[in-house]
């Protein structure tokens, strides 16, 4: 039943609309996805997955970005990372890219935040694309954890792109200000955040 009524009544955005994409915006596993009945969806998780992806996409788009939603990235021995939202700024200088993924639900799940880290680890080998200077944001409307906000400082320290978390007192912050100002905070917690992490060899 809840299927039915997202089938018809979902706002139309650029993600094709597919199981894939209803499993991603509940934040339940693909593989899982078909088992769980619908009395176990949660349709705020779904309201607020939306609403921070379009956010995110248009302020990636304000800034210049080419945008794409809920696509797989492709790597190495067919590893792929789904970022749900991915953006790509092509410069003088090089590319840059960003992947965001959501945690939606509340208290957010370490468990999801850990599974796309590691994924997203796999997906960054030593070949990947994705490398210095180049930006992973995990997002939540509410707060991380302690064991979940050490999960992604260890991240940040061992990985060579840099991670950022944003909970919701920082997006509330970004949501207040002009794209300029907007981008300019975002920038400072990046360059905070490389701070804590390795250097480039």
């Amino acid at each position: 039943m809840a299927r039915d009524v997202l089938s018809k009544d979902c706002p139309a955005i650029d993600a094709e609309f597919k199981r894939k994409n209803l499993a991603r915006w509940f934040e339940i596993p693909p593989e899982e996805f078909t088992r769980t009945p619908p009395s176990q969806l949660e349709p705020e998780v779904l309201i607020r997955h939306l609403y921070l992806e379009d956010m995110f996409k248009k302020w990636l788009e304000d800034w210049g970005y080419e945008t794409f939603v809920g696509e797989d990235l492709e790597g190495k021995e067919s590893i792929d990372f789904t970022p749900d939202v991915y953006g790509r700024l092509k410069t003088l200088h090089g590319d840059f890219e960003v992947c965001i993924n959501f945690v939606c639900d509340d208290p957010p799940s370490q468990y999801r935040v850990r599974a796309l880290m590691e994924t997203l680890e796999a997906y960054a080998s030593e070949n990947s694309e994705f490398k210095w200077g180049d930006i992973y944001i995990v997002a939540t409307p509410f707060q991380f954890g302690r064991g979940t906000s050490a999960s992604i400082r260890l991240q940040g320290k061992e990985e060579k792109y840099t991670v950022l978390k944003l909970e919701g007192d920082d997006i509330s912050q970004l949501r207040g200000r002009s794209s300029e100002l907007r981008l300019m905070r975002l920038m400072e917690d990046v360059e905070k955040a490389k701070a804590l992490g390795p250097q480039p060899r």
